[in-house]
């Protein structure tokens, strides 16, 4: 049977009392759930508060006997009937209700002191908001003592101080900086702290004006603290809405609270509804907020008492906080409703890419697959927590953390999903069907409900009616909103029959790359000379909303654009031709040669017979093509550990290890170190283990040199096949862009980094490579910067290894600026490892190889001695005798080694001591017998 509402309880409650004497509301909802055949299901349907809906119901019955004098509480959370509930069940009466208890004086008295007509009620009732009370007030006192919470009563003091209007018209710059260290919620974001008080944004005049007006100016404090926010001659450019409200509370705190996580989400479990619209700002959430809170204060008062010297609201603030700990309220799983369906705006992937996919699947499913099952998490933190893990940022992730925590927890079968594609159009609607699912054999998107869809067209939204931008967004709160959204249903625009286009642009022509998001231009069918361009017959067969893949065909062929058709074959002042309209430019832009390798698109029209204009694609090859932009495509590089490195390399484990640690730490390393100690080949060993992969597409190496500069590491203009100029990204900045498309690791190994002009080639990379400021918060625009073009950042997920020779006697000392962004690590000769020895000893006969090591051991040790001249850093490597195992060293092969590679090298490091390096050289060729 369904749950009994409240008014159902009253009468089993009473007679379950008649017969248990005094006993627990626990024990009476058990009895309860028994006495009205519940199933499973039903008992274990939760509130958001955390309470069992029969428990809730059987809470509230008690009450209302308990308020009409038919039960009484011998204890907390206890119940025992009345004498005159005895009275009430030999009446032989068969029906209790609200109706019925309008008898007693006393239960209209509660019903007028709580001004509440409610048939159904749900959430906390009077009672254990009583009891919430009892229970703090006895904790009171130790919770306001404990050493952690002197800054209550510190900061309301500094606050009414600063704030007082004598003090304000003489604060200066120090002043405000102490400001900020009293806003408690600039402590854990110091960016936000950095930008607002790190120097002053404003005159120190406009700051006194302005802090004045806000505490104490004209209007209510709505009315000021909206005026702060969006005026622009407030000092409030760089002060976010939560430390406003910070403000305001306290200096208002007589008849408010904060407005911060911790008072929502005691507010909400104590089941106050503030009643949020859509178009509320920041100040009227905040009014709204506290308007909600007064029956708060007033129980407070009642039952706790003021305990500190600071005004009520900033104690009933702490009394939401020690819920918010002692409740676990911030640990909370969103619970299963019970009642109305949801309805949820839904993308399904940028400008709804996988629209189709879903639509054929009969699914709905969001991205982040890096951070595994969501069911792992126990509340939303932990899932934001995650992700700034795999982001490597301390940036917090709200939207990305409340759509994966809403799509696996406050989704439920039965709720709507309307489906958008930007903030334009709805493409689809749908009904939940199935729970939450962790799909990870999917290449992408791998969290997945199953969904009903029912509808599947395209709405565009009238004048005023937008989408947001989040991925998922719970549009129930705003029936007014949903209801003109679902009105479109009515007016369906079927789509026709979507193609796939390729079209070839010449940046000569059209510099399809620079174009600006949203504009348009219209694409001919006849070519310059008049006469139609091959394949015309496509011309003729493009819809309205088909997609076209842009490629450039000099002088770095690849594909950079998506286009959309908005406007099919017709005459123009331009000719007869397309209109198109630039809609996304690649973060990842494929070249020719690796669109070619992909065998799925072996039978791709253009890239078989590239001549010509316009070419038709099928969704499958655009499909590839997306997961190739994406970052999507299938893994076939074999997996790769450390024990797999270590076979190759003759260094201690410990090193390697504490290599890749510093790699994953500091995301820059440089291994140094004298010539032939294989540095290269570590650099490509410890990227193959940092990824778990060898994986050489996640690979890339350069080689600076004296004339090698920003143009072509960065971003800068070369020469055109046209005698021109055209912008060209250079090579980290694709790979950058590469790594941003992606969640797994990417490393990139810089030979020589000390050979280049280090300052010329890195610009403003100089700042971007920090491992703190791998984020788009430290984005900047580039020295050669498109138009409309976002800032750069350089990706967390991209790992710089370089390499630096330090027996170069021609390079000039590292940029102390750039040592600081980067962790340097030795890499010496391994002649003593005892690995490396005994595989000298494998591949040589009649004791050559042991003879060998016991040398350049020796030498090594003279060269490093020789602090005058040499040192350390000019040791001969172990890679000269690092062979193919299948070979052998015999003595010619050796002495080759020493007249062509050794030899040339001594005579170089004792150029002024040719006898010392005549003798050093005869030794080793003695080492052959």
């Amino acid at each position: 049977m369904a749950i009994p509402d409240f008014q159902a309880c009253m009468l089993p409650l009473l007679r379950f009392a008649t017969d248990s004497g005094p006993c627990h509301l626990d024990v009476a909802t058990k009895a309860l759930e028994d006495h009205f055949n519940l199933s499973q299901e039903e008992k274990a349907q939760l509130y958001q508060s955390g309470q069992t809906v029969i428990w809730n119901r059987v809470a509230w019955a008690r009450t209302y006997l308990k308020q009409a004098g038919l039960l009484e509480y011998p204890g907390r959370g206890m119940l025992q009937i009345t004498e005159e509930g005895k009275n009430v069940l030999s009446s032989g009466v068969e029906k209790i209700d609200t109706k019925y208890l309008e008898r007693y004086p006393s239960f209209m008295d509660f019903r007028k002191r709580s001004k509440s007509s409610v048939e159904s009620p749900a959430g906390l009732n009077p009672d254990q908001l009583v009891e919430l009370l009892l229970e703090f007030a006895e904790v009171a006192d130790n919770w306001f003592a404990a050493p952690e919470r002197h800054f209550v009563v510190d900061y309301w003091k500094f606050m009414r101080d600063f704030f007082d209007a004598e003090n304000l018209e003489k604060v200066d710059w120090p002043d405000i900086q102490r400001l900020g260290e009293h806003i408690h919620s600039l402590h854990s974001n110091a960016l936000a702290k950095t930008r607002a008080f790190g120097n002053p944004n404003y005159s120190i005049e406009q700051y006194r004006k302005t802090l004045y007006t806000l505490a104490h100016g004209q209007g209510d404090v709505e009315e000021r603290m909206r005026w702060f926010l969006i005026d622009d001659n407030a000092a409030s450019k760089y002060l976010g809405s939560s430390s406003v409200s910070e403000i305001m509370g306290q200096l208002n705190a007589d008849t408010h609270v904060f407005f911060n996580k911790r008072d929502e989400e005691a507010a909400r479990y104590l089941g106050i509804e503030p009643g949020f619209t859509r178009a509320d700002d920041d100040a009227r959430r905040f009014a709204k907020f506290n308007q909600a809170l007064r029956p708060i204060f007033e129980a407070y008062r009642e039952i706790v008492g003021k305990r500190t010297e600071v005004p009520i609201g900033i104690e009933i603030d702490q009394f939401f906080s020690w819920l918010y700990e002692t409740k676990n309220l911030g640990k909370r799983q969103p619970l299963p409703r019970n009642g109305s369906s949801k309805v949820w705006e839904y993308a399904p992937g940028p400008n709804a890419v996988y629209w189709e996919q879903f639509y054929k699947e009969s699914i709905a499913a969001i991205g982040w697959n890096g951070i595994g099952d969501l069911r792992q998490f126990r509340s939303r933190e932990g899932i934001a927590d995650a992700i700034k893990k795999v982001r490597n940022t301390e940036a917090e992730p709200r939207n990305d953390s409340l759509a994966l925590w809403q799509f696996c927890n406050d989704m439920q079968p039965g709720d709507i999903i309307l489906v958008k594609k930007g903030r334009r159009t709805l493409v689809g609607m749908g009904v939940v069907e199935g729970v939450y699912q962790y799909q990870e054999g999917r290449p992408d998107y791998d969290h997945v409900r199953k969904v009903r869809w029912e509808q599947k067209g395209s709405w565009p939204l009238p004048e005023g009616l937008n989408l947001t931008t989040k991925t998922l967004t719970d549009l129930t709160p705003y029936p007014d909103h949903v209801a003109k959204l679902k009105g479109l249903f009515a007016k369906i625009i079927p789509l026709p029959a979507r193609n796939y286009w390729w079209i070839n642009c010449n940046p000569t022509t059209w510099d399809i790359a620079n174009v600006s998001i949203g504009q348009r231009e219209i694409f001919t069918s006849y070519n310059a000379d008049g006469n139609k361009r091959q394949k015309y017959k496509y011309f003729e067969e493009v819809n309205l909303g088909d997609e076209v893949l842009a490629y450039v065909t000099s002088p770095v062929r690849r594909l950079t654009s998506r286009l959309v058709v908005t406007k099919e074959l017709e005459d123009t002042p331009e000719g007869e031709g397309i209109e198109l309209e630039v809609v996304e430019h690649f973060a990842v832009q494929p070249e020719w040669e690796t669109l070619q390798k992909d065998d799925r698109l072996a039978e791709c029209e253009p890239l078989k017979n590239n001549q010509g204009t316009l070419f038709s694609l099928t969704e499958n090859e655009v499909a590839a093509i997306r997961e190739i932009i994406d970052g999507v495509t299938p893994d076939t590089a074999e997996p790769y550990t450390v024990e797999d490195a270590l076979d190759d390399l003759y260094m201690p484990e410990e090193t390697f290890r504490d290599i890749i640690e510093r790699l994953k730490t500091k995301r820059n390393v440089i291994l140094q170190g004298p010539p032939g100690v294989g540095k290269t080949f570590v650099a490509q060993r410890v990227a193959y283990a940092l990824m778990g992969y060898k994986d050489q597409d996640r690979v890339r190496m350069v080689q600076f040199h004296q004339s090698y500069s920003y143009e072509d590491f960065v971003r800068g203009y070369r020469p055109s096949e046209n005698g021109g100029f055209i912008l060209k990204d250079g090579i980290f900045y694709e790979f950058c862009l590469r790594a941003r498309a992606d969640e797994r690791p990417y490393v990139f190994i810089i030979d020589e980094i000390n050979r280049g002009n280090l300052s010329k080639i890195l610009g403003e990379l100089m700042m971007l490579i920090e491992h703190d400021k791998r984020t788009p918060l430290y984005a900047v625009p580039l020295v050669y910067h498109k138009d409309g073009e976002s800032n750069f950042f350089v990706p967390g997920n991209v790992y710089i290894i370089g390499l630096m020779n330090t027996a170069d006697r021609s390079l000039a000392m590292v940029d102390y600026a750039l040592r600081r962004r980067f962790s340097f690590t030795n890499v010496m000769p391994a002649f003593e490892e005892e690995k490396f020895r005994q595989r000298l000893i494998e591949m040589s006969g009649d004791g050559l190889g042991d003879r060998i090591a016991k040398i350049f051991i020796e030498l090594n040790r003279k060269i490093a001695e020789d602090d005058k001249n040499l040192g350390a850093g000019f040791c001969m490597g172990h890679s000269y005798f690092c062979i193919e195992k299948t070979d052998f060293i015999d003595r010619q092969s050796y002495l080759r080694i020493i007249e062509t590679e050794i030899a040339p090298l001594l005579q170089e490091y004792w150029f002024d001591q040719p006898k010392t390096a005549k003798e050093w050289i005869a030794e080793l060729k003695a080492v052959a017998g």
